[in-house]
This record gives structure tokens, C-alpha cells and sequence, in this order.
């Protein structure tokens, strides 16, 4: 996706669960290690049951195929209660990252406050849990600004380096989910 693409999606304030790593050149041979350091024995964990139900997901929407031309209350309360299992698997599972912050979110990138400084281009790997399932994504970026604000934190802008297709969506989705929140708030 081109620059020019992404600054047509929208920027949203919000409070997320994230956290991030700087990558080192000597680090860059070792992303599997600071990836796996960013999501925590548990976000692998809850990564691993997603992929075990996946395939259970596609039975599930084949028979709400079936079932939605038959017996639309039980299909919703089928719908409710397999939103209520994903929720507790990520609840559960991601407690670990229960620390948030108030962030600026983009598909383009990401903006923070930090006590640490960071010089601009310097790489990070960035874990975001997004909403509204709570699904753990990890991404490349880049900072392109650190500046001192007056409460002695630093404001750090970043851009997304080579965002793959599924990160794409999930950050669709988690910018949406906050849009939708936000219009009903």
C-alpha cells in the first residue's frame, strides 16, 4: 500500500495496550526473538488457539450459511456466544498486556509518549493488541519525530514499514471498531 493510499484513512485517539522494542542492526538477524519477546509467552499462546480455530470458524460460518435461511435467533445466539468465547480467550490469555496508553493510530502509523527517548529513524518493532478482539499484531516501524513535551515525556511519531495484508485489516478493523465508538459516544 502507497503512501498516498494510507493518508486517506483516518487517524483515531485511543487507549490501546501496546508496547515496543528498538532493532538493532546487530538485532535485525534476530527478529523472531524480539518478536517473540513483544507478544510474551502468552500473546504466542493465544496466537497458536486462534490458528487451531480457524478452521473451526470456517465449519461454523458453513453452517450459519445453512442456518441463516432456517433459524435466525438461534444463529445470533450462536454469534453471541462465540463473541463471548473469543473475548475470555483474549482476556485470558493477554492480561499480561493490560497496561495501556493514550495513542494516536493510523494504517500509516502510530504517535506515543514515552519517558525514553528516541532518535528519529531509529526501527522499532511495535506489538499493538488490537480491538475488538483483542488480537496481538506486530509491526515494523519507524520514528520520524521525538519531541520533548512539557510534562518531560517525549511525543514519538512513527511510520508503518511494510504493513502485510492481515495487519492491514486488523488495523482496519480496530480503527473502525473506535470510529464506531467514538460517533456513539
Amino acid at each position: 500500500m502507497g503512501g498516498d493510499e494510507r493518508r486517506q484513512h483516518y487517524r483515531v485517539e485511543d487507549e490501546i495496550s501496546f508496547d515496543y522494542c528498538i532493532v538493532n542492526a546487530k538485532d535485525a538477524f534476530n527478529e523472531a526473538a524480539i518478536t517473540k519477546r513483544l507478544l510474551g509467552e502468552n500473546g504466542l499462546r493465544y496466537q497458536e488457539i486462534m490458528d487451531y480455530f480457524k478452521p473451526i470458524d470456517n465449519q461454523l460460518s458453513e453452517v450459519e450459511f445453512m442456518m441463516n435461511k432456517d433459524n435466525h435467533p438461534l444463529l445470533h445466539y450462536l454469534k453471541l456466544i462465540n463473541s463471548k468465547i473469543d473475548y475470555l480467550t483474549s482476556a485470558l490469555l493477554l492480561n499480561e498486556h493490560a497496561n495501556s496508553s493514550r495513542v494516536d493510530l493510523s494504517l500509516n502509523g502510530l504517535s506515543f509518549k514515552t519517558s525514553e527517548y528516541l532518535p528519529e529513524q531509529t526501527h522499532l518493532k511495535i506489538r499493538i493488541n488490537t480491538k475488538p478482539q483483542c488480537i496481538p499484531i506486530v509491526i515494523d516501524a519507524k520514528v520520524i519525530y521525538c519531541k520533548l513535551q512539557a510534562d518531560e515525556r517525549y511525543r514519538i511519531a512513527t511510520t508503518f514499514l511494510d504493513i502485510n495484508q492481515k495487519q492491514e485489516h486488523l488495523l482496519n478493523q480496530h480503527i473502525l471498531s473506535v470510529q464506531t465508538q467514538q460517533k456513539l459516544d
